[in-house]
């Protein structure tokens, strides 16, 4: 991402972010990262221009413009990360992982340090948001998880990983390859392939957490969380027109 300086000429698409004196441009479908690591976009509590805030973890969060929202993903171990939209209270996501999409036009970003508290604002200009009309009045909209956008194909084979997390008394972690591939007769070589082209496709439209070692886990539960699959799509899971 190019930083820029918080006066420069406003960007034609999507958020715009800023810190202090500081700006970046948040295009659709990309990400920011935020923490006190060289690699991050932007850098908080860093040595330069002052002592290190060890109370800042390395990778913090991850901010991301998609589908015309703000979606907000806590990276961090040990720490939360405070979301302060423009209107209603606040939301904490507690641990790593947790993730959140906001429809909201204006919202700050507080992640406390051991030093000082470090709020990044988050800005979507109402003319760019998805399927809103330059000359429409923008309305608040409430904080969700948004749905993901599954093929049909998709749904089962996500259905069989969800599985585990869905009936009653099951497990508190997705299937495994192997074992969804078991119960979709299919081959783990397939299941793999298929649920990687998913998740690319997925982080292609900027929704976060496809990528990285864990990144089929996390999908799985983000599916449950956001209602994307439901207990309802187990009902079709044996059905052998629904199957990949």
């Amino acid at each position: 991402m190019i930083e820029r300086e918080a006066n420069s000429t406003p960007v034609q698409q999507g958020a715009i972010v800023t810190l202090g004196g500081r700006r970046w441009d948040l295009p659709e479908g990309r990400s920011l990262r935020i923490g006190r690591q060289s690699t991050c976009d932007v850098k908080i509590g860093a040595a330069d221009p002052g002592p290190e805030d060890l109370g800042v973890s390395r990778l913090a969060a991850t901010v991301s413009h998609a589908q015309g929202r703000v979606w907000i993903r806590n990276e961090s171990t040990s720490q939360p990360v405070r979301i302060r939209p423009d209107q209603g209270g606040d939301y904490v996501l507690d641990r790593r992982g947790d993730m959140i999409s906001l429809g909201d036009l204006w919202l700050e970003v507080v992640l406390d340090g051991q030093i000082r508290r470090y709020t990044v604002v988050v800005e979507v200009p109402a003319s760019d948001r998805a399927g809103e009309r330059a000359d429409d009045q923008p309305t608040a909209s409430p904080s969700t998880q948004a749905s993901l956008p599954l093929t049909p194909r998709e749904r089962h084979l996500l259905t069989a990983v969800c599985e585990p997390l869905l009936v009653s008394g099951g497990s508190r972690r997705p299937a495994s390859y192997r074992e969804a591939a078991s119960r979709l007769g299919l081959s783990d070589h397939t299941v793999r392939n298929q649920l990687d082209a998913m998740r690319s496709r997925l982080g292609d439209l900027g929704i976060p957490g496809m990528l990285g070692p864990d990144a089929k886990d996390e999908l799985a539960r983000y599916a449950v969380r956001s209602g994307s699959i439901t207990p309802a799509d187990l009902d079709h899971l044996d059905s052998p027109s629904r199957r990949p």
